[in-house]
């Protein structure tokens, strides 16, 4: 018989991973060289160039900016979203950011996650963050 576990694939990533600076300004140049503009459409091409490393997925966003537009789609957020903190704990905790400096690894591996593998509370402080609303 088969079970959860056949179809379990503990290796898939809960989150994409981070590019560096340099991969992040490469995806969004094929983005905007392919006439990506609309920033909520840009960085979505940006995640997707840079997950799948398939530069034709910037058409595919091309295409579907044109036809929001041509649709009349309501305009973006203002602000536009931006990027304020992304770290998945690979190099550790930002010192002083975090509650938890604890790194730990999920029993069955692979997964590293802050604190404890148990229902501790971890908190985020950031007081350089820049005015937001929720």
């Amino acid at each position: 018989g088969e079970s959860t576990a056949t179809f379990t694939n503990l290796n898939f990533p809960v989150a994409p991973p981070s590019p560096t600076p340099a991969q992040r300004q490469q995806a969004q140049q094929v983005c905007q060289n392919a006439g990506v503009t609309q920033i909520a459409t840009l960085w979505a091409c940006i995640t997707d160039v840079f997950v799948t490393n398939d530069t034709s997925s910037a058409s595919g966003a091309a295409a579907v900016q044109t036809s929001a537009q041509t649709q009349g789609t309501p305009p973006p957020p203002q602000p536009a979203p931006q990027s304020v903190y992304l770290v998945n704990f690979e190099a550790g905790a930002g010192a002083g950011e975090w509650s938890s400096q604890l790194r730990s690894t999920v029993p069955a591996g692979g997964r590293t996650f802050l604190g404890e593998f148990s229902n501790e509370t971890v908190s985020l402080t950031l007081p350089s963050l820049p005015p937001h609303t929720t």
